[in-house]
């Protein structure tokens, strides 16, 4: 919590955080799954198609959200994004998740400034094994799964294409980022 308060509850242009990712995908996803740390307040939610979901590893972090998300999901595929991006790109993970069943990819995730952004990424349910290993075994760094797996990193030219100012991984961790991200908005 380097922003001194819990990023989920975070206001960004008068909305919690959290509520502006969901209502920028609701249109796209049905339903979304929340996944949150035990104990972890959570903003109130609207939309009645979102479920809230508690982590089944408590304290292994993002790795076991998407570990949760997957377990929890009815379908093949999940978009996985963080609730501290607030210009998450539904248009992006649209393109990617037709990438990852056109190739049947277990993973697809976009390249931004040279890294890999596995928090707005496409996931395959396969992937549930290796993920459950890698936190059973306390290697919880994101990459730690997908190592001989099927992936496909979308080139940053290729991102650009749906996102030209690669908006969609501006994350909120710190005061400076979440000044960032106002001045980034039109």
């Amino acid at each position: 919590m380097r922003m001194g308060t819990d990023k989920a509850s975070l206001v960004f242009q008068g909305e919690f955080l959290l509520a502006r990712v969901i209502n920028r995908l609701i249109s796209h996803w049905d339903p979304i799954l929340v996944i949150a740390a035990r104990g972890q307040a959570l903003p109130q939610i609207s939309p009645n198609s979102v479920r809230v979901l508690r982590d089944e590893y408590p304290d292994k972090g993002p790795l076991s959200g998407i570990y949760t998300g997957l377990k929890a999901a009815e379908t093949t595929y999940c978009s996985v994004v963080a609730c501290d991006m607030p210009f998450v790109n539904p248009l992006l993970l649209t393109y990617m998740l037709a990438v990852a069943r056109e190739g049947n990819y277990e993973a697809v995730i976009p390249l931004a400034l040279g890294q890999l952004q596995y928090l707005h990424a496409v996931y395959k349910r396969t992937l549930l094994e290796p993920i459950e290993q890698a936190l059973c075994g306390d290697r919880l760094a994101l990459h730690t799964f997908v190592g001989n797996r099927n992936i496909r990193a979308i080139s940053e030219t290729d991102v650009m294409r749906v996102d030209p100012g690669l908006a969609f991984h501006d994350n909120v961790n710190t005061p400076a980022d979440l000044a960032r991200a106002v001045k980034r908005l039109p």
